[in-house]
């Protein structure tokens, strides 16, 4: 064989055993131009085995060492760091103290407050709305004759104030007068004519007398001549005597019908005269009227007529305001209705109603009421008067804000007191008082209506009203230290009290008792008590109680101190009292009142986390409830709840 064949041999078997390279879905581009063939690529298009790149071989040592020394070296020494840093053991835990004090101590602490009865506070509920005060009587002056103005007063003009019979305008008065110098005249007449007709009936009068005495005379001459025998008296002189008598009693038949005659004429002529001075004071009523005067006190609101203007009669010229007194129109809700109709009423003041119901239906209980006005930008300036709300202004609701309109008459706008900060520096009439002297319309002002109700309330804190219409009662209650939690319990209440105190965390703990924590030895009594006093707790500052959930508190209005300023309500930096309305207990020696909540009672105003019963074991400061006890056993009800000093 020769060399030539054996190398082709090799070759073929090297390019067989060599694995074959996966072909670039690509083609790479060649370096040669189009039409220059590479010389390296055959016939066929196929690249030579020798020109084949050839996979290198794996070095093992180094493998070896990226892969398994390394990982291993790294994982002995963070073990030889744990070991050098070592373990970190927990302190032992204390015994758990299961002690009365430490039963105490484990209970959350809670901020309480006294209950006070609204009676009690020697206060009248107050309701606050707003309104606005309003004329209590506005008259329009018009003119009753009709005619030129002739005369204006310089008081008729707006604004200005009158008095009762001031002069305003006056009409011309000539034609007026002219009229009543007539009308005197013809009744002048007519009661001349009265007087003739009476010198004429008492002319007829004696006339008639004389006919009467002329008719005895003839009727005794007629006997006379009838008496004589026949030869004496002729029948023609007793005929003439018959014709003399009948003559006369003609006569006084003819005075008769004048004197009738002269009666139906004085009637007449009375009737005409009575007429006469009627039309006169008719002509005199008009010739005052042309004078227009004030009929009241009060201020020229507005004036529609000029000097020398013609006005008919039933113009208006002058609208005036009466400022005897003012009324303000407010609107109270349903339910501020509802406490007004609940009201303690006198007997004088029962008796004094009217027995329909129909009639007591449209009616208000009178109830005094504190008008306040604050000028703007000056608002610890507050000017206050006395008012009564009298009754409904019409009747029914609103219909666009569903509340009932009232009426409120100040019968004395000029008399007021004016304070700084709910101090009084001044009244009506000092020369130093600045500001509004009287209500006028327009004013916005507060209203505090002074109630007295029929059912008993109680002032509390705005920090213990929870929603819901709930709040958290405390009882004293000793009981609550008898019963021995589980050592779960014990644990968890003590940390929760010291977070709560330190102001880390809220209560939300209440564990059921499960087995008996066991019985703290006598030596480990003086350790327990030393940690209590290291942590500066005293058994003897605090009061052990129960929380109860109290439903159905529902609030009335604000409660404001008499001393309190004015602007007590929106102050938010003084502490805040709501007048609230609470149920009634079925056992009524339980509080004063005979409600759940009363003097005598404690309500929790510390935030708290949700509950999952009505009642949670809590203890509370001894002096704030030994301080209420105190106070009611030696005052007998407290009513010092000022701005300022809550109840805690």
């Amino acid at each position: 064989m020769s060399i030539e064949s054996t190398q082709e041999r090799m070759a073929g078997d090297a390019q067989q055993s060599a694995p074959k390279a996966e072909r670039s879905p690509v083609k790479p581009a060649s370096p040669y131009p189009a039409d220059v063939k590479n010389p390296s690529v055959s016939a066929n298009g196929e690249t030579p085995a020798m020109d084949l790149p050839i996979k290198p071989t794996r070095n093992l040592p180094v493998w070896l060492l990226y892969n398994l020394v390394v990982p291993f070296v790294l994982l002995g020494v963070a073990a030889a760091v744990v070991v050098g840093l070592g373990t970190d053991e927990s302190p032992s835990r204390p015994p758990i103290d299961d002690t009365m004090a430490g039963r105490l101590f484990a209970l959350p602490a809670v901020d309480v407050a006294a209950v006070r009865s609204l009676e009690s506070t020697g206060q009248k509920l107050q309701l606050t709305t707003d309104g606005t005060v309003v004329p209590y009587r506005e008259i329009v002056l018009a003119t009753e004759v009709a005619g030129q103005i002739v005369e204006k007063s310089a008081k008729c003009e707006a604004g200005k104030f009158v008095k009762q019979g001031d002069m305003l305008m006056v009409i011309d008065p000539t034609d007026y007068e002219l009229e009543v110098k007539r009308l005197r005249r013809l009744q002048q007449q007519e009661y001349e004519a009265l007087a003739e007709i009476d010198q004429e009936m008492a002319n007829t009068d004696k006339s008639k007398e004389l006919a009467m005495a002329d008719i005895e005379l003839q009727q005794r001459e007629l006997q006379r001549r009838q008496a004589l025998p026949d030869q004496f008296a002729s029948q023609g002189e007793l005929d003439q005597a018959r014709r003399a008598l009948l003559q006369a009693e003609q006569q006084l038949l003819q005075l008769q019908n004048q004197m009738e005659l002269a009666k139906k004429r004085r009637i007449r002529l009375q009737s005409a005269e009575q007429l006469a001075k009627m039309q006169l004071e008719a002509a005199e009523n008009n010739l005052k009227r042309t004078r227009i005067e004030a009929p009241m006190d009060g201020v020229i609101v507005s004036e529609q007529a000029e000097l020398n203007t013609f006005v008919a009669r039933g113009s208006a010229v002058v609208t005036m305001e009466d400022t005897s007194k003012v009324e303000v129109a407010a609107s109270l809700r349903t339910d501020q209705l509802y406490w007004v109709l609940n009201q303690n009423r006198s007997e004088d003041l029962v008796l004094a109603q009217p027995d329909g119901t129909q009639v007591r239906g449209y009616q208000l209980p009178p109830t005094p009421v504190q008008v306040r006005y604050q000028l703007s930008g000056r608002d610890d300036l507050t000017y206050q008067w006395r008012g009564q709300l009298i009754g409904y202004d019409g009747i029914g609701l609103d219909e666009t804000t569903r509340t009932v309109p009232v009426r409120i008459v100040v019968d004395h706008p000029q008399q007021f007191i004016v304070k700084r900060n709910g101090k009084v520096i001044g009244t009506h009439g000092e020369a130093n008082v600045a500001g509004p002297t009287t209500l006028v319309r327009g004013m916005f002002v507060n209203l505090s209506l002074e109630l007295s109700p029929a059912m008993d309330l109680v002032v509390l804190p705005s920090e213990s009203l929870k929603p819901g219409n709930r709040v958290w009662q405390f009882i004293p209650d000793a009981s609550v230290l008898d019963v021995s939690l589980d050592l779960e319990t014990l644990v968890s209440q003590a940390e929760v009290a010291e977070k709560v105190e330190s102001g880390e965390a809220s209560i939300n703990v209440e564990a059921p008792v499960k087995e008996l924590v066991p019985a703290v030895t006598a030596d480990d009594e003086k350790a327990l008590a030393d940690a209590l006093a290291e942590k500066g707790f005293d058994p003897t500052k605090w009061v052990p109680g129960k929380l109860q959930i109290v439903q159905d508190v529902r609030p009335v209005d604000r409660f404001v101190p008499e001393s309190a300023p004015d602007a007590f309500i929106d102050n938010e930096s003084e502490p805040q009292f709501w007048i609230c309305e609470v149920p009634k207990m079925n056992d009524p020696n339980h509080n004063d009142s005979g409600h759940i909540l009363g003097n005598g009672s404690y309500v929790i105003v510390s935030p708290l986390g949700s509950l999952q019963s009505n009642t949670l074991p809590v203890r509370a400061s001894s002096d704030i409830v030994e301080r209420s006890e105190n106070g009611r056993s030696e005052n007998g009800s407290s009513s010092d709840i000022q701005a300022g000093e809550p109840q805690l």
